[in-house]
């Protein structure tokens, strides 16, 4: 990416200017909902919502 193009993409997006964070849970031998079970009553009290993927 040529150095100007690589400031405007940082302008724009600046959360991603360090790169993506990507992982798989399964990579720790863990599945998605063993990783979630110990906030579910965190997530019920606040009413957080969880994002479509």
């Amino acid at each position: 990416m040529k150095p100007r193009a690589f400031a405007r993409r940082i302008a724009q997006k600046p959360e991603l200017q360090h790169g993506a964070h990507r992982y798989d849970i399964a990579d720790y031998g863990m599945t998605e909902q063993q990783a979630r079970a110990p906030f579910g009553d965190y997530v019920t009290r606040y009413d957080l919502l969880e994002k479509a993927a």
